[in-house]
Parts: structure tokens; C-alpha cells; sequence
């Protein structure tokens, strides 16, 4: 394995194929404590910008919120304090930044204690500077008067062409499950609003992921749970299924895609629009036991045109990929592959798709012990998260399963904390491990370009064994490359905390933003330090 420097050109070689890839890293800097970091954007002059924000749940200071510039080489320009706007009727809290079309937008929120209304405000923020411009009420609601909400979300389009705005009302257990939903054109105004009332009641009815497309349509991934009369008319123990409800804004149509299995579970349900405008789908599935582990892959394609799904294959993982993963017993016994989660789905020059998906399971349990020391019970939460193995699936325009490829790589992380709440599903906790797990990923000529972080030892030649990567203090990041026809390489680039290098902050894969089918960066964070890395494939 070949180690890079800090602004290096690696070219790599595999069966015949060459490609150049830029890795540039910034040079890290000192932020405030308890500050995240939220958007990240290209300005005008070549330099990128990102927003940080507290997240004290106490903090009084007005100014909690900053603009960051940095420098084409990603190293820290200039920093602007960004004032929220203000009103007499309540304080004005920093929510998110959104890009939408070419303007940066910082969404902040108010609550009027008063009267009880909910407001949101999108202001425009100068990229260059943290000065705010027009801003501009996007929605009111009162919660007294319309009923309590149990969530709401911006959205916006693969292009950036729409935003849209989910909200999820509360509803009782025997009431239908009711969305509305707000897009926006470029000035802020609405282009249509509707509420969407799903034939489920409450009691049954999850809203797994939602997507606005970027000609405005929405569509929603609803999780139903099958009560026994349903089992019994089907014939099956499986106790839930998925569906697709799309809602067609210009006729104003709402459609129903059941993607029941009848005698299998389907799980990981994604939705993704890609840069064809295209709306694809991808899950897993069990047998109707659930705990056998996944027996295959499902993927679709909706027609955004025609309104209907195509090329939906079911296909089935057979014994030669269940190897990598299982041992031959486990294989004869039927049992299927951990947890997958689809991360990224790139269309490929033959019209096909590469799925990129990676193992990921969670475990959370809260319990009491007694505490002999204090006398007292104590209610702790333990949290274990493990990313996988990552798998490419190279997928025909008839969506069946052309080749695979995979990377193998075993990252885990634990943690216990006072009380009933956790650092959550992703794990993204400023100062947890669990943040520095996972991937990047990018195609450039049907080769998918990831990063991740490993244990050091299987950077080793022949090493003995995969060892796990827990402690982000004796990982390297690294660079592997995965393309069709068996193409696969991995790098070595750099220790992921080096004091050589004058870093504390190690890389967060899943903190990435893509500029264009070649060049992404890569968000490097610890404690309140920061810094920045650039993967460009020529």
C-alpha cells in the first residue's frame, strides 16, 4: 500500500485501467466549543464557506452562530458572526442553512409563547460574508388552533430546483396518518400546498423516508404493520409491509405502490433521485422469520412520467456472496447477511445502477442498576453501533444483478449515558467515536472512489486477520476502489489523528459534500477543531 502525502497525486493502477486522484488536505483550525457545523456551500470567489452554530441548550449569547470562509487550499480565510433576525414578539432561534437554486438560506424559528404560533424564516445569507438579506416568512402554525404536529422537515430536490416543506400532523391511533406539504418557487412563495391523507390509521402507519423530486412531486416511504386478520388473508406471518405514495402536484393525484412480499420482510427501504431524474428504489429482504438476516436485494425504478414502477427484481443472494460473509454451515442453514443500508445509488454508462450499501446494525437498551455507592437506582441507556462491510451492486437497466464487488472492513463503537436518551441511531454525538464510522463515496467512469477509516493493522501486508477499527487514535484513512469486471484497490492516505501533521481532528466520511461527479470534500472534525479534506478524481 502506497502512503500519500498531504497534497498528493495517487495514480492507481488495476487490470489495464489508470486514473489520477487529487487528495488535498487543509490545514486544521480552532473553532468554538460546542459549535457544529451545518451548511457548506461554494462561494464566487473559489473559496467554500460553512455556517457553525451552537447547540447549547442554554446558550444565552446572542451571537451563536458564524460564518466560516475557506481558502481554495481549504485552509481558514476569515470567520463573520451571522445575526439571526429579530422580533418583539420572541426570540428567533437558528435552525439549518439550505441551498436553493444558487442561494444560500439560513432557516431560523420562532415560537410565540402568546398566541402559540410557529414561524419559520428563511433569510438570505451572503456566502462571502455572514450578512443577512431579505428574509422572508415561509410558514405559521397554531398548534392551539390547527392541532399538535409531531414533526416538520425542509426538503429539497436532487438539483436543488425545489424546496419543499413536510409537515406530519399529529393524529390519533384510529385516525388516517395526515402530511402536508409547501414548495417553493425561487422567490419564496408558495408554488402549491396540500395535505395528504393516507388510507392508514395511526395505530399500523410509519413514515419511513420522504422525497421531493425535482419536478415537485413527493413521495413517501410508509412502513404498515399487518394486524392478524391481514395474516390470515394473506397467508403469510410476516407482520408488516412497505408501500410508495407519490402525489402528483399538476394532476393532483396521489398513487399507491404496494410492496408487499407476502413471505418476506422487506427492510431499508431507500428512495433516491439521481442526476438522470430518475426515482429509484432499493431494500432488502428476510424470510418470514426476520432473524434469518437478509436473503437478497429488491430494486425498482419509478417512470416519473408515466407514473408506474419498472423493472422491479427481486434477486436472491447465492451461495458464493453469501461466503464472504458467513461460514459455509451458516450458509447450508439458510441464514442470510447482517443488516445492509443502501448509502448511495450512482447510474452507470450502460444505463444500469451501482448500489453502494454497507452492513449497519444498531442496538439500544435502557435499564436500571443500583448503585451501591449512592445508595440510589440509576436509568443508564447502551448504545452499540457497527458499520459493515461495503457492498457495490452493479445492476442492469432490467434490474438483475450483473456483479459485485466488496470491501471488507469492520467498524464498531459503544456507549453508555445517564438517563433514557442516547447519542441516537447515526451516532453523529460531537464527541462520540461512532462519528468517525461509515463511508464516503463517488463514481467517475462507473468506479466507485470511497473513504473511510480503518484499523491500522489491516493496512499491513498480508495481515492475519481483519482487525476491528474502534479507536479512531489507531486508524488510518483510507482510499479503496472498487470498479466493474473484479476492479478493486485500496490506498493508505494518511493517519487519521497525526500530530506530524499538526491534526487532532480525524476525517467524518459521512460529513461530505459533493460538488460534482468528480470532487468532493470531506469533513475532519474533534472536540472544537476542524479541517478539511478534498478527493478529486481526474
Amino acid at each position: 500500500m502506497q502512503k500519500l502525502l498531504y497534497l498528493i497525486t495517487l495514480l492507481v493502477c488495476v487490470k489495464g485501467y489508470s486514473q489520477d486522484v487529487e487528495i488535498h488536505n487543509g490545514a486544521e483550525f480552532k473553532i468554538e466549543k460546542k459549535k457544529r457545523v451545518d451548511g457548506f456551500v461554494e462561494n464566487n470567489d473559489n473559496m467554500l464557506s460553512l455556517v457553525t452554530y451552537s447547540y447549547k441548550l442554554f446558550e444565552t449569547a446572542d451571537n451563536r452562530t458564524s460564518l466560516i470562509v475557506l481558502d481554495e487550499q481549504l485552509n481558514f480565510y476569515n470567520q463573520f458572526p451571522v445575526t439571526l433576525p429579530t422580533s418583539d414578539e420572541g426570540k428567533i432561534t437558528f435552525r439549518e442553512t439550505k441551498k436553493f437554486r444558487e442561494q444560500l438560506y439560513l432557516i431560523s424559528r420562532q415560537y410565540v409563547r402568546g398566541s402559540g404560533d410557529l414561524r419559520l424564516y428563511a433569510s438570505e445569507l451572503d456566502a462571502t460574508n455572514g450578512a443577512l438579506g431579505t428574509s422572508y416568512e415561509i410558514f405559521t402554525y397554531n398548534a392551539r388552533e390547527q392541532g399538535s404536529l409531531d414533526r416538520y422537515d425542509l426538503l429539497m430536490s436532487a438539483d436543488s430546483s425545489k424546496m419543499a416543506l413536510m409537515i406530519e400532523y399529529r393524529t390519533k391511533k384510529d385516525e388516517p396518518v395526515k402530511t402536508g406539504f409547501r414548495v417553493y418557487d425561487e422567490s419564496l412563495k408558495t408554488l402549491w400546498e396540500a395535505d395528504l391523507v393516507l388510507p392508514e390509521t395511526d395505530r399500523n402507519t410509519i413514515i419511513t423516508d420522504y422525497l421531493v423530486d425535482n419536478s415537485g412531486n413527493i413521495h413517501l416511504v410508509v412502513r404498515i404493520q399487518l394486524d392478524k386478520a391481514e395474516r390470515d388473508k394473506n397467508e403469510t406471518n410476516v407482520r408488516y409491509k412497505y408501500a410508495l405514495f407519490s402525489y402528483f402536484h399538476e394532476s393532483q393525484t396521489i398513487k399507491e405502490y404496494d410492496l408487499f412480499l407476502r413471505n418476506n420482510y422487506l427492510t431499508g427501504l431507500t428512495i433516491i433521485q439521481n442526476k438522470n431524474n430518475e426515482l429509484i428504489g432499493s431494500a432488502f429482504y428476510s424470510d418470514d422469520r426476520a432473524t434469518s438476516g437478509m436473503l437478497g436485494f429488491l430494486n425498482f425504478r419509478l417512470d416519473l412520467a408515466t407514473y408506474e414502477i419498472k423493472n422491479s427484481k427481486m434477486n436472491d443472494f447465492d451461495e458464493t456472496f453469501l461466503k464472504n460473509f458467513l461460514t459455509e454451515r451458516q450458509v447450508e442453514k439458510g441464514r442470510g447477511v447482517r443488516n445492509f443500508r443502501t448509502r448511495n445509488i450512482f447510474p452507470t454508462s450502460d444505463n444500469g445502477y451501482a448500489f453502494v450499501v454497507e452492513e449497519f446494525d444498531y442496538y439500544v437498551q435502557t435499564y436500571t442498576a443500583y448503585n451501591p455507592s449512592t445508595k440510589t437506582t440509576e436509568t443508564k441507556t447502551t448504545e452499540r453501533w457497527m458499520f459493515g462491510d461495503v457492498v457495490v451492486f452493479y445492476v442492469s437497466p432490467e434490474g438483475e444483478t450483473k456483479e459485485t464487488g466488496i470491501l471488507k472492513k469492520n467498524q464498531f463503537a459503544s456507549s453508555t449515558t445517564q438517563g433514557y436518551s442516547g447519542h441516537g441511531r447515526d451516532g453523529y454525538g460531537t464527541y462520540h467515536p461512532a462519528r468517525y464510522w461509515g463511508i464516503s463515496a463517488m463514481m467517475k467512469n462507473d468506479r466507485i472512489y470511497i473513504v473511510y477509516n480503518d484499523n491500522t493493522k489491516n493496512t499491513e501486508p498480508d495481515a492475519p486477520k481483519l482487525y476491528t477499527a474502534s479507536n479512531i487514535k489507531k486508524c488510518t484513512t483510507m482510499l479503496a476502489i472498487i470498479g466493474p469486471g473484479g476492479e478493486f484497490s485500496n490506498s493508505a492516505l494518511f493517519k487519521s489523528r497525526d500530530k506530524a501533521a499538526k491534526y487532532k481532528s480525524a476525517l467524518i466520511p459521512r460529513f461530505n459534500y459533493v460538488f460534482s461527479d468528480s470532487e468532493q470534500v470531506i469533513v475532519g472534525g474533534a472536540a472544537n477543531y476542524l479541517r478539511f479534506m478534498k478527493i478529486k478524481v481526474k
